[in-house]
């Protein structure tokens, strides 16, 4: 998928101020899963000294300075980006690593440090986050995907979304005991969740193609986990979903904070502010955000369980039609039975094989999402 994105933040002041330097992360980052093609900084006023910064975790940062005093505050980026991950689980975990906690040997433990230990001084585990994530741990019997998976649903399910544009996340104990939070509250949890199994995660904050009918579009954030042979991978659980190619990741730090878009202070007296945000993302190659693209289209012939899972509970799929629909392909790839959609259609409900719960609307469905041999 290729993308341009247009994101100005304007800050209005009631008198002229004096600017503190401010850190920008606002520069799409360049690796494996996305390239950035084009690049454009306009800032109002004009700083005197512009320098590109890479921090201590590889981010891309830009740092700003002023030499004058002004009621305004205006950064606008144009980016060109183009990302690549279509397939999100195109990994295998390393024998010592399938199951939690992970024992993590050296030097990988000494590397991932500030990923696994919780957030807060002292660092400490909050016992409304080491439940949830015990309990998510029994239900999967310890398994390491099954668990990130689960947590990714058992979010989206239980957190009602909130747009809250300002302010820091809040503690992942308060969301999950309010069931509700923005974005970057409900990322936070996840991390915290992660770091409580023993699981090294980090903070994403980026861009999320979404509906391109939505009127107003916000920056976004999720989580990347790391696993022992897949590396860093991304999960969005505002979203309940893995994250391909519809997502642009701008940095990704151990702390929330070293992730803001911008950093900064100004100075004066009794002073008001005001801050507004434009985001504008148009799809320049690839799905339009209407139909299926390419991180939701799905091999039933070699798709896993969790793979159907995801793919069908981010369509709004209910939870016991997703299980009967991962029970029909089952049966049609169980010995000898071939499975193409004319033998996977007797499987719903006034189907020669029909399985409890599989209707044709969630036939239909896969039959957009999914390749499946002809019969």
């Amino acid at each position: 998928m290729r993308y341009e994105i247009i994101h100005t933040t304007s800050y209005a002041y009631n008198r002229a101020v004096t600017f503190d330097p401010h850190v920008l992360r606002l520069r799409s980052r360049n690796d494996c899963t996305q390239t950035l093609h084009d690049f454009h900084l306009q800032i109002a006023p004009e700083p005197i000294r512009i320098s590109d910064i890479i921090d201590l975790e590889g981010n891309d940062l830009v740092k700003v300075w002023f030499d004058q005093t002004s009621d305004r505050l205006e950064f606008t980026v144009k980016s060109e980006v183009e990302t690549f991950r279509r397939d999100p689980f195109n990994f295998l975990l390393e024998p010592w690593a399938v199951r939690l906690p992970i024992d993590y040997p050296e030097p990988l433990r000494t590397q991932l440090h500030c990923y696994l230990h919780p957030l807060g001084t002292p660092s400490t585990v909050d016992p409304v986050v080491a439940q949830l994530a015990h309990e998510i741990w029994q239900d999967v019997a310890g398994s390491t995907t099954a668990f990130v998976c689960e947590l990714n649903q058992r979010l989206h399910e239980n957190c009602r979304h909130q747009v809250r544009e300002t302010g820091p996340p809040l503690e992942a104990s308060v969301t999950w005991t309010q069931k509700q939070g923005s974005c970057r509250d409900v990322a936070v949890l996840f991390m915290e969740t992660c770091r409580v199994m023993g699981l090294a995660a980090r903070f994403v904050s980026g861009y999320q193609q979404g509906n391109p009918n939505w009127k107003r579009r916000h920056l976004h954030a999720w989580v990347e986990v790391y696993f022992p042979g897949g590396g860093w991978r991304g999960y969005d659980p505002t979203q309940g979903m893995a994250v391909g190619d519809r997502h642009v990741a701008l940095v990704a730090s151990a702390i929330p904070k070293q992730a803001a878009p911008i950093s900064g202070t100004f100075r004066g007296s009794a002073v008001r502010s005001q801050m507004n945000a434009h985001l504008s993302i148009k799809v320049l190659d690839g799905d339009d955000g209407g139909g299926v693209g390419a991180s939701d289209s799905l091999n039933l012939h070699q798709a896993t369980e969790r793979e159907i899972y995801e793919i069908l509970h981010s369509k709004g799929t209910a939870k016991k039609e997703i299980q009967a629909a991962i029970e029909a392909i089952a049966y049609w790839q169980d010995g000898d039975r071939e499975l193409t959609w004319k033998n996977l259609k007797q499987s719903t409900k006034s189907g020669k094989h029909k399985v409890k719960g599989f209707g044709k609307k969630t036939y239909k469905l896969l039959q957009e999402l999914a390749f499946l041999r002809e019969a």
